[in-house]
C-alpha cells in the first residue's frame, strides 16, 4: 500500500473513531441513568472523564493528520534552475580558435570528455565502432518553461530542458550526421540502452548506448545497468550520453566497465562543431511543438503532470485507454 493510502485509511479511522468517542460520551452524560442504573455517581463520572480524554486524544491526531495531508497537496516549487550567459557568437569564436575539432567518424572517441579506455596510439584504429548511441532518456522533474533558456541558440539549458524521448532522437539524429547509422533498440524511460549504432556497411551492430535528458546528476546504477545490457547483446562497446553531469562515483564506474561517458557540455561541443546548417537543422527538430512534456513509452502521447493525495505524477494524455504514468525517482529521473 502506498504511503498516501496508509494516510488516508488511518486518517479515516481516526476520524470514526471521534465520532464514536463523542457518541459514547454524549449517551454516558445525559442517559446513562436511564441505561445503567446500577452505576454509581463516580463510576459514571470516571467514565465521562476518560471519554472525554480519549475524543480529546482523537482530536489531536486528526488535526495533525489534516495539517499533513494539506501541505502534501501544495505544488512543488521547481528550484535550483541554473542561466548561463554564454552566447552562440562566443562559442563559435571558440570553436574558430580551434578549441573544439570536427569529429571524425574513422576515429575513435579518444578525445571524448570523460572518455575512460586505453588511449589509441596516433594512426592506428580500433577494430571496433567506437562512437557513442543515444538509449532512453530520463527527463529530469522540470515542467515549467524557463524565459531565460532559448530556443535560437544552442546550450546546455536547451538541451537539459528537452524530454527523454526528445533528446533520444536529437542523439539519434546527430549520429546520422556524422555518417553513423543508428536504429532504435529499446524504447522507455528507464531502460537500459535504447539506440544500436552500425558503422557504414557493417553486417554486425557494433555498440550501443544509454542516453539520459534533464539535470539530474546521472549516478553508477545507469552505468551498471548499460553494462548488463552490453553483456547480453555481445557488444565490444557502450557509452552512456547525458544532458546533465555525472557523479565521481559514476566516472569510476564507467573507468573500471570501459565505458565512455558524455555529459551535456561534450555534447553541445560536438553538435556545434557540426557545420551551421547541421546544427540549424538539430536545432529545429530539438525544439519543434512540446519538447518538455515527457513522451508516453507506451502509445507515444505527450503526458500531462497531475498531482496524487500526496506527489506530482505524469500520466498518459489518452487515459483512460492508456494508463501509463511515470513518477520521478530519488535521483530526479523519470521511472515508468
Amino acid at each position: 500500500m502506498s504511503q498516501g493510502r496508509q494516510r488516508n485509511t488511518v486518517f479515516q479511522i481516526i476520524t470514526l473513531l471521534m465520532f464514536l468517542v463523542g457518541l459514547a460520551y454524549v449517551v454516558t452524560r445525559f442517559k446513562v441513568t436511564s441505561l445503567f442504573p446500577a452505576l454509581t455517581p463516580e463510576q459514571t463520572a470516571e467514565i465521562e472523564q476518560s471519554l472525554l480524554i480519549l475524543w480529546l486524544i482523537s482530536l489531536g491526531l486528526w488535526l495533525v493528520l489534516l495539517v499533513a495531508h494539506l501541505r502534501s497537496r501544495r505544488p512543488s516549487r521547481h528550484t535550483g534552475r541554473r542561466t548561463r550567459t554564454t552566447s552562440l557568437r562566443q562559442t563559435r569564436e571558440s570553436t574558430m580558435q580551434g578549441q573544439w575539432r570536427q569529429p571524425d567518424v574513422n576515429s575513435t572517441w579518444a578525445s571524448t570528455h570523460h572518455d575512460t579506455r586505453e588511449r589509441i596510439p596516433s594512426g592506428e584504429r580500433h577494430p571496433s565502432l567506437v562512437m557513442p548511441v543515444p538509449a532512453i532518456a530520463i527527463e529530469s522533474h522540470r515542467h515549467h518553461i524557463s524565459v531565460t533558456t532559448s530556443l535560437t541558440d544552442w546550450s546546455v539549458d536547451l538541451l537539459q530542458e528537452l524530454e527523454w524521448r526528445r533528446f533520444e532522437d536529437l542523439c539519434r539524429s546527430y549520429f546520422d550526421a556524422v555518417g553513423l547509422d543508428a536504429r532504435p533498440l529499446d524504447s522507455a524511460p528507464d531502460c537500459a540502452a535504447s539506440l544500436q549504432l552500425w558503422q557504414p556497411g557493417s553486417t554486425s551492430m557494433n555498440a550501443i548506448a544509454c542516453t539520459i535528458g534533464g539535470a539530474a546528476t546521472i549516478q553508477p546504477n545507469r552505468i551498471r545497468a548499460l553494462h548488463e545490457a552490453q553483456q547480453r547483446h555481445k557488444v565490444q562497446q557502450a557509452f552512456l550520453i547525458g544532458a546533465g553531469k555525472f557523479s565521481s562515483d559514476a566516472i569510476a564506474a564507467g573507468k573500471d566497465l570501459g565505458m565512455i561517458l558524455m555529459d551535456g557540455p561534450t555534447l553541445l561541443k560536438r553538435i556545434l562543431a557540426l557545420p551551421s546548417k547541421q546544427q540549424e537543422e538539430l536545432l529545429q527538430l530539438a525544439v519543434k511543438g512540446d519538447f518538455r512534456s515527457p513522451t508516453c513509452p507506451v502509445c507515444s502521447r505527450k503526458m500531462s503532470l497531475r498531482s496524487g493525495d500526496f506527489k506530482s505524477f505524469w500520466r498518459c494524455t489518452g487515459y483512460p485507454e492508456c494508463r501509463c504514468r511515470m513518477t520521478p525517482d530519488g535521483d530526479g529521473l523519470l521511472r515508468s
